[in-house]
């Protein structure tokens, strides 16, 4: 069983939390690159976050998918006949009927999928504890942690975690078509 990470993986949300960012406070989350974590100056952990949760409620829905990830997705459950899996660390209560409806809009009503709300540091002993094979993030810190448990886990290159490293078992991939490709393959290896 494969499972995806939605922010950074299927869902473009940075080019909207970047430009929202860039009108309310005129600071360009881009400069910083090098992290995972939007650290707008002068607001507080709490008020960042807060920040990024206000953007997905009201602008969200602005959110494009990465280049030929839904197509891909799609191919995925018509070629295995699994159903799409979601791990994702937004939170259900301010967050979960956008990302819903987000996935509702890409997938349609004919390709089933399932969302699971996970804290970040909760999604390895979650993929476990479910038997999942194979995880896809573009959280370095996440991919490390979860790769001990599985058999495969893919890191999607982004800006924040690149020429870091990884753990030895970590797959790095430019796209979710490139995951997606290498699992129908590895499942019609076994056929």
């Amino acid at each position: 069983m494969i499972g995806f990470d939605l922010d950074g993986v299927i869902i473009k949300i940075g080019e909207i939390l970047q430009r929202e960012i860039l009108k309310k406070h005129n600071y360009d989350i881009y400069d910083c690159r090098h992290t995972y974590y939007i650290n707008v100056p002068g607001l507080s952990h709490a008020e960042n976050q807060n920040l990024v949760y206000d953007i997905i409620i009201n602008h969200g829905m602005e959110a494009n998918p990465y280049p030929g990830a839904i197509e891909s997705l799609i191919n995925l459950y018509k070629t295995t006949q699994e159903n799409l899996t979601f791990v994702t660390a937004r939170d259900p209560q301010l967050v979960g009927a956008q990302t819903w409806e987000w996935l509702k809009k890409y997938l349609g009503p004919t390709i089933p999928f399932h969302v699971e709300f996970i804290p970040s540091k909760s999604k390895a002993e979650y993929l476990y504890n479910n038997k999942f094979k194979t995880f896809v993030d573009d959280r370095l810190r996440n991919v490390n942690d979860i790769a001990e448990y599985l058999d495969a886990v893919f890191l999607i290159n982004r800006p924040w975690n690149i020429n870091r490293e990884t753990k030895y078992n970590v797959i790095r991939v430019d796209s979710v078509v490139d995951v997606c490709e290498r699992y129908i393959n590895s499942k019609r290896a076994f056929v």
